[in-house]
């Protein structure tokens, strides 16, 4: 049997694929070209904010604050585009979450602290952050032109859809191919190990954290076009722990074939 054919990743597309054919004979409209990219499209948020877990995971640790840095940032967002246009705006808020994911890299790796105890206070204070900077309401009225960096489509494809597999396989790429990549790995795997042949395990400590909270603000601005809306109770849900970037595509996949078919 091949390597590749015993893997969890392997078996978790399997599973998509026996779910997407037992919908497809319980609604016939489930099948086809419009609900498959319906169904891509809803898969975006999530699998945007899996990558950055990805990189995190590999590493040995865990950041349980995303879904509060994507709803801080998204209300960061909305606020900026009232003041900024709206590639500032969306730049300025993907770099707060990049701050934001280094406040919690620089705790885990330079201080020692452990990554659950850390995001996890970075979560309850996301949480806090917007309520605060939101005054508890709701804020809409933001540009039309936003909505462009999803509904855009490109050879009849949705452009955040295009954005999320480009962003999987660059992810796989350096992970796979980069000097970079391989470090994650090796810090994941062995820290002192990767430190006493030579690599930056620092820098390799920190970089997943960053990278989780530039995609978690990323996710939220694809979320925010969608809804045209931020509220402060809003965010993206930790629903899979993937560990390599197809098993990630794999779970989101399956988690939203499984909510579609609830409806």
């Amino acid at each position: 049997m091949p390597r590749f054919a015993s893997t969890l990743e392997f078996r978790m597309l399997c599973l998509a694929m026996v779910l997407a054919v037992i919908l497809s004979f319980i609604s016939p409209h489930f099948f086809t070209e419009r609900n498959m990219f319906n169904i891509l499209d809803q898969s975006v948020v999530l699998g945007i904010v899996a990558v950055g877990m990805t990189l995190v995971i590999l590493t040995g640790g865990i950041d349980l604050s995303v879904g509060s840095v994507a709803g801080v940032t998204g209300i960061i967002l909305a606020l900026l585009l009232k003041e900024f246009p709206i590639p500032v705006a969306i730049a300025l808020a993907i770099g707060c979450g990049a701050l934001i994911g280094l406040f919690s890299g620089v705790l885990i790796a330079v201080f020692g602290l452990a990554p659950f105890v850390v995001t996890l206070g970075v979560m309850a204070m996301g949480r806090s952050l917007a309520y605060i900077v939101s005054g508890q309401r709701s804020i809409s009225g933001l540009p039309m032109g936003l909505q462009n960096i999803v509904y855009t489509n490109l050879l009849g494809i949705p452009a955040n859809v295009i954005f999320l597999i480009a962003l999987y396989l660059a992810t796989w790429a350096w992970l796979t191919y980069s000097k970079g990549g391989r470090t994650i790995y090796a810090v994941g795997s062995n820290i002192e190990a990767a430190r006493a042949a030579g690599l930056n395990t620092l820098f390799y400590s920190i970089f997943p954290y960053v990278a989780s909270g530039a995609l978690s603000a990323t996710a939220m601005t694809f979320s925010l076009a969608q809804i045209m809306s931020a509220d402060p109770i809003g965010g993206t849900s930790l629903n899979s722990t993937p560990s390599r970037p197809w098993s990630s595509v794999a779970r989101a996949s399956t988690a939203d074939e499984a909510r579609y078919s609830a409806r």
